[in-house]
């Protein structure tokens, strides 16, 4: 049975049992809650007596393919350091991690295992960012993907100027996470699920961008904290802004990734709205790095769901051999496409 075959679904009695202990750490036993989502963490809005909101973050992810580095204590430390950094420096009003009773701001909760034993997860409280998720079909279309650029900008900026914190540890986007989606893909070959033909493709394609991540230059201009995250449910529409919202997938890598990924998130029209709030000019070999960028994260994303029965369609039929098929050749042969993946 292949590793990642099927994301695991929290039991609600468990789920309770997790937030009321989480919740008992930061004195608001009692205090109201939803579960917002369960993906790579366990999300839930609380209120507490006065009417004020918080995000409680759980880090359980749903499918054993997200655990990672990500969800270790130092990681975390790492990830509130720079988000308190980002909401100090640059008034961009992200989300600052509140103290528990005992005064930290990572504490830990159980978890039953299969096998009955308990493990502990980590968990953490954070403001509340008010206002409504990004929609791409809102009316101010133009606008809000213009405001995803501009601030995103202003973290490269940023994070171009911070100094990172001693022992600052983040996954690494590079050549290691790329490499490891090709045995993820061999096991969709053997299972019938890809094309061994499409496989080939992703092998071409990979050494290309591998080779790519190798040339380019890793300086303080082009390589440090990114979210990696921007889709519709990670971005807060307040005011007349965004604010972007959990950074858990956070990490080091090329701001050009953080633009690949960004881009592969929105439809095609808002694309140049986008770069137009993201300023300066792309050379014509930093449009083709995009290009290249938007495919490592496609082959990352997918590798993690070859054999997640709700991806199944998108892996096999639908998306993943249309862009395997159409936009490897073309990275093969030189030729830039982020306005068109």
């Amino acid at each position: 049975m292949p590793p990642h075959d099927a994301t695991s679904r929290l039991d609600p009695e468990v789920a309770d049992g997790m937030v009321r202990s989480a919740l008992s750490l930061w004195a608001m036993d009692g205090c109201g809650y939803r579960i917002l989502r369960h993906n790579e963490n366990l999300a839930c809005q609380v209120e507490d007596a006065s009417g004020r909101r918080y995000l409680l973050r759980i880090c359980l992810p749903r499918d054993p393919a997200f655990v990672g580095i990500q969800q270790q204590p130092d990681a975390l430390e790492s990830e509130l350091a720079w988000l308190q950094a980002i909401r100090r420096d640059t008034g961009i009003p992200v989300q600052e991690p509140v103290p528990s009773r005992g005064g930290c701001f990572i504490e830990t909760v159980n978890h039953p295992d299969c096998e009955g034993d308990e493990k502990p997860v980590p968990c953490l409280l954070l403001t509340w960012v008010d206002g409504r998720m990004f929609d791409q079909k809102d009316a101010h279309s133009e606008h809000l993907p213009k405001e995803i650029g501009r601030v995103q900008a202003m973290l490269h900026t940023h994070a171009r100027t911070w100094h990172l914190p001693r022992g600052f540890r983040r996954p690494i986007y590079g050549e290691t996470m790329l490499t490891a989606s090709i045995p993820e893909f061999e096991r969709g070959v053997g299972a019938g699920i890809i094309r061994r033909e499409h496989l080939d493709l992703v092998q071409r394609a990979t050494e290309r961008i591998i080779g790519l991540l190798h040339i380019k230059p890793r300086n303080r201009d082009t390589w440090g904290p990114i979210h990696m995250d921007w889709t519709e449910g990670n971005l807060v529409v307040a005011g007349d802004t965004l604010v972007p919202i959990d950074f858990s997938l956070s990490g080091l890598g090329f701001y050009l990734q953080d633009v690949a990924q960004c881009i592969s998130n929105l439809t095609r029209p808002l694309r140049p709205h986008y770069l137009a709030g993201y300023g300066g000019q792309f050379t014509p070999g930093e449009l083709y790095e995009v290009s290249a960028f938007m495919l490592m994260i496609i082959f990352i994303s997918a590798a993690k769901r070859v054999f997640n029965p709700e991806w199944r369609e998108w892996i096999q039929t639908k998306r993943l051999p249309v862009i395997v098929s159409e936009f490897c050749p073309r990275l093969l042969h030189g030729e830039p496409f982020l306005m068109e993946v």
